[in-house]
């Protein structure tokens, strides 16, 4: 696939998670989610690479992806052999990267400055307007998951969208190298 559905663009959690149905239908055991995100952790700059080692879903809507009464076990969202093969890549290729978490918000505006403040509070290390619904349905299917978030914005730098997009376009040779190397 290439690109998603947000749920910002109007549709409903289970439209946006519908890919990830069929594809399980269609005999799907892995799943790798890529995602642009604003960095929280001081430690992280534009460029870097998340590894994602856990997912903060407080702000999923109350439109919930899984249509039945489903009681999820997200004590371990991303599979730890697919997050330790992407480690050992993105240290092989010289890739700047850290492991982190990341925090679902619905969007489509950018976090305000108090907001971002919030999140970090809370344990979040990157922002993001995907990854959350689809993780929680991949794993009520028992797909593992993994996630790889590129940062493109600082949390506490004024930004826009023209730069955050620029950032994306310009990592995906490295994006493209590790996903081909994970695969």
């Amino acid at each position: 696939m290439s690109g998603r559905f947000h749920m910002y663009e109007g549709y409903s959690a289970y439209q946006s998670t519908t890919p990830i149905r069929v594809f399980t239908k269609a005999g799907m055991k892995n799943l790798i989610l890529t995602a642009a995100c604003g960095g929280l952790n001081k430690k992280y700059r534009v460029g870097d690479f998340i590894i994602l080692n856990d997912i903060i879903t407080l702000f999923l809507s109350l439109d919930s992806p899984l249509q039945e009464k489903q009681f999820v076990d997200l004590s371990q969202p991303f599979s730890s052999t697919l997050r330790k093969t992407a480690l050992k890549i993105a240290k092989t290729n010289r890739l700047s990267h850290h492991e982190g978490n990341y925090v679902y918000y619905h969007g489509p505006n950018y976090e305000s400055f108090s907001d971002k403040k919030a999140l970090a509070k809370i344990g979040a290390d990157v922002c993001g307007m995907s990854v959350a619904p689809e993780v929680l349905v991949a794993r009520s299917l028992n797909i593992n998951v993994l996630g790889l978030a590129f940062v493109t914005n600082l949390a506490f730098v004024k930004h826009d969208h023209k730069e955050v997009v620029a950032q994306a376009n310009k990592a995906s040779q490295q994006m493209k190298t590790l996903l081909l190397s994970i695969l």
